[in-house]
C-alpha cells in the first residue's frame, strides 16, 4: 500500500492558530495568490511580498520535503 500524505490549508491554519498567528491572502508582484502570516494585531510576521502555501507550511513547522 502506497500512502500519499495530504497537506491542506486548514491544517496549516490550525497549526498557526496554536501560536496565535493567522493567514492573510494577497496577490504577489506577479499577480499570483500568496499568503502572509500575521499576529492578532495584524502585524506581519513573514515577508510582505507573500509566500506560497508550501513556504507557509514550512514556517508552521510541517515537513514539506518532497512537496515542492
Amino acid at each position: 500500500v502506497n500512502v500519499t500524505p495530504i497537506l491542506t490549508l486548514r491544517m496549516v491554519e490550525k497549526a498557526l492558530k496554536k501560536e496565535k498567528l493567522y493567514l492573510q491572502t494577497m496577490k504577489n508582484a506577479l499577480g499570483e495568490k500568496a499568503y502572509m502570516v500575521v499576529d492578532a494585531n495584524n502585524v506581519v510576521q513573514t515577508g510582505e511580498q507573500g509566500m506560497s502555501l508550501i513556504e507557509v507550511a514550512a514556517y508552521a513547522g510541517f515537513d514539506v520535503t518532497g512537496l515542492e
